[in-house]
């Protein structure tokens, strides 16, 4: 599908849409601000997990992208690059000061590892949310019937809804092997 088509949707759908565009993105964000990490171009906030600007990483790779997308809708640059910029540094300054400033140690695993990324990410979804409700100039109650009624991109075909399920089923049992694996 076009980017173009993205313009066209209500925005409920166009919301949704942009969400699935950016999951990639957020991806990419993982591994290619790891690799910086490992590079030294980023400082490593914990010298015991060497992974963890990724998380951040992801965060926000996938905010800005987000923000971009519903710049594009709306055709507001500047309030989306703005937002943009500000969604890829927040979750990598919270975790900086997190780690390193406030010196916090790491307890509860992954969840540990994750909060800081968590607190920052959060009130930016909503706040994007927020934006994008704005922007299309809805209320609150009109913006939310029509995110739970929107189906944009669910599956209709039969085929489409067992491919859905089985990634479903894979995505269940890989996470169950990595965290049973790890005791």
């Amino acid at each position: 599908m076009a980017l173009e088509t993205l313009r066209g949707l209500p925005p409920a759908s166009a919301w949704h849409d942009a969400g699935r565009r950016a999951i990639p993105f957020g991806i990419v964000g993982y591994f290619v601000v790891n690799l910086f990490s490992y590079s030294g171009a980023l400082p490593a906030l914990q010298q015991s997990m060497p992974y963890l600007p990724g998380f951040p990483g992801a965060a926000g790779l996938f905010l800005a992208a987000l923000a971009l997308l519903i710049a594009y809708y709306h055709k507001e640059w500047i309030k989306g690059t703005l937002a943009a910029a500000i969604c890829m540094v927040l979750p990598y300054l919270a975790n900086f000061l997190w780690f390193r400033v406030a010196r916090l140690p790491v307890r509860g695993g992954l969840l540990g590892i994750v909060t800081p990324t968590i607190i920052a990410a959060l009130p930016l979804f909503v706040g994007l949310h927020a934006l994008h409700r704005r922007l299309s100039k809805l209320t609150t109650e009109e913006y939310q019937l029509q995110l739970s009624a929107d189906d944009y991109g669910a599956p209709r075909k039969k085929w489409e809804k067992a491919v859905y399920w089985a990634f479903v089923v894979a995505g269940i049992v890989i996470i169950f092997a990595i965290v049973f694996a790890s005791r």
